[in-house]
């Protein structure tokens, strides 16, 4: 047996194994957000439509739990969920991220913890981008990142353009100091 040979093998497997994995749980999640946009858009029609009052939640997460007894999610606080989804996202999206990219749980905390549309749909962004876990999703919301994103004086990332070359670390700051102390010469010099 070729060790290197085997090596590469194993190394193929093992990527495809955890590709296939990652496929499997974004395809599982997308069909859970699917349902629970269906189920929070037929208990609003419901609602509307047969004047039913908010018992119809308990009682249907009573039955469902009871149908369903080994799967977990028909509470009566996720259907209320479900309900609000649906109200505040009625196409499944946030803003124009696709709820379906995000664990249930962050969809939560999101329609329940910022009213903006513009903010929800940041918030949602910004989850996918950076992988933030719930919790770091609340405390983003709760210190009120959005609002502190771009305000704080920083050169990171910044690149100055000097005879046609970029120039990485001539920060912003650098430029603004360099046109404060033009612009006071020429006012001195007046």
């Amino acid at each position: 047996m070729n060790s290197h040979d085997y090596e590469l093998l194993l190394a193929s497997l093992k990527s495809r194994i955890v590709g296939a994995h990652q496929n499997a749980t974004l395809a599982v999640n997308a069909e859970m957000i699917a349902l629970y946009l269906h189920m929070g858009t037929e208990i609003l029609l419901r609602q509307k439509r047969n004047g039913w009052g908010s018992k119809v939640v308990a009682r249907l997460s009573a039955d469902l739990q009871s149908i369903f007894p080994g799967i977990k999610g028909f509470s009566v606080s996720n259907l209320k969920y479900m309900k609000s989804f649906a109200e505040k996202c009625p196409d499944g999206q946030i803003g124009q991220q696709a709820a379906d990219q995000l664990p249930w749980f962050h969809i939560v905390v999101l329609i329940t913890k910022v009213r903006s549309t513009e903010h929800r749909e940041w918030y949602a962004r910004e989850t996918r981008a950076n992988g933030w876990s719930r919790a770091i999703l609340e405390d983003k919301i709760k210190t009120e990142f959005r609002s502190r994103v771009g305000t704080a004086v920083s050169n990171f990332g910044d690149v100055a353009v000097r005879g046609g070359r970029r120039n990485r670390g001539v920060s912003t700051c650098t430029s603004i100091t360099r046109t404060v102390r033009s612009t006071a010469s020429n006012n001195s010099s007046n």
